[in-house]
């Protein structure tokens, strides 16, 4: 789970209130049946076309942890070793870094998070550091709480200090909306638990098996997977003590990495401490589980089914550094007439000849 998840030491700030969460209205919540399947995906079943985007080398990627397109598909890259938010056109040029590292106006020594509420764009560093589109410092907020995850909409900004936590914040005053007691205290947390879906915002929790939606009335389920006599029993208790039971990993747990459009949800969840993914059309209602993908459609393999965005009908995905030079100078290298003509077709994709150190690569697929 390490390779997936982030461990956060997280402050016992929030134990101190009661548990605060409020009746959202009552809309029945998307409930999908969900067995675990370590299968391959063939592409073509999802997908009617795929794009790659090769970003460019003009500044250095090598850990992409999150990824945000803006109304006009501009990219913007948080990347972890690189410690910065990089913004790209739709084509994958290099625009810009937003901000530095630093102890000036808007620079940061780590950035935890970021999101795009309209026209801005919204680190998380030490504070929130506002910038505009063109990477414009705005201003800072100092929030009456810390977060280590957050996501504004409109302004209204909802942060999470981790497990069981979510605050909603307006001007310098902050309700809770779930909290967790000293019994729930859990240092384990995910990246992100937030990700966003035109104006509304939705929230994952760790070892959970529903997603929330944050309303101005508080949070209510609105995705559950069914995960059936595979679920968590409430015998384990949702605290630290869960890692030592050996029974834990025969149990479906952990929803996360959630994503959404309109059109199609995706996640991960555990089972046999393993990572498997769940794409679900929410127009159809077919939903394909699978541990990892096979791309039928043309020679490049994919190397991380996990998606890191979704809009509108499009999947985005990520290779990992130097995934496609690889395969590119193994099949150059065969001796083999039909291997080089992979090699070329894979040139022809990316429209140009893969590098060493190019950065990764952003595989756009189009669902059906």
């Amino acid at each position: 789970m390490k390779h997936v998840f982030y461990i956060h030491l997280i402050g016992l700030l929030l134990c101190s209130y009661p548990n605060l969460s409020r009746a959202a209205d009552k809309v029945q919540a998307i409930r999908l049946a969900i067995r675990p399947e370590r299968n391959v995906l063939p592409l073509s079943n999802i997908a009617s076309s795929v794009k790659y985007i090769s970003l460019s080398n003009d500044c250095l990627l090598r850990d992409i942890k999150k990824l945000l397109l803006d109304e006009d598909n501009n990219i913007y890259i948080l990347d972890n070793k690189g410690n910065g938010i990089f913004k790209f056109d739709s084509q994958g040029n290099f625009i810009r870094q937003i901000s530095r590292k630093g102890n000036g106006p808007g620079e940061y020594r780590k950035i935890y998070d970021f999101d795009i509420d309209k026209n801005q764009v919204v680190l998380l560093g030490e504070t929130l550091m506002y910038f505009d589109l063109e990477g414009k410092f705005l201003h800072n907020k100092q929030l009456p709480t810390g977060c280590n995850s957050f996501s504004v909409q409109n302004g209204k900004i909802i942060g999470s200090l981790g497990a069981q936590s979510v605050i909603a914040y307006k001007k310098d005053t902050f309700e809770v909306y779930k909290s967790r007691t000293k019994d729930q205290y859990f240092s384990y947390s995910h990246p992100y638990h937030f990700t966003k879906n035109g104006n509304k915002i939705f929230y994952e929790d760790c070892y959970n098996d529903t997603i929330y939606e944050v309303t101005s009335k508080g949070i209510k389920p609105f995705f559950i997977a069914d995960f059936g006599d595979l679920k968590i029993p409430k015998s384990l208790p949702i605290n630290d003590d869960i890692f030592l039971d050996p029974k834990l990993r025969t149990y479906c747990s952990d929803v996360c990495f959630f994503k959404l459009s309109n059109h199609y949800i995706s996640f991960i969840f555990l089972h046999e401490n393993r990572g498997i993914v769940c794409i679900y059309n929410r127009n159809s209602k077919e939903s394909h589980i699978f541990g990892s993908i096979r791309n039928d459609i043309d020679p490049i393999g994919i190397s991380m089914p996990i998606p890191l965005a979704i809009k509108d009908k499009k999947i985005y995905l990520v290779t990992q550094e130097g995934w496609i030079y690889n395969q590119y100078i193994a099949l150059k290298q065969s001796e083999k007439a039909s291997d080089h003509q992979l090699a070329d077709a894979i040139k022809d994709s990316l429209g140009r000849e893969p590098q060493e150190e190019d950065n990764p690569t952003l595989i756009e697929v189009t669902c059906k």
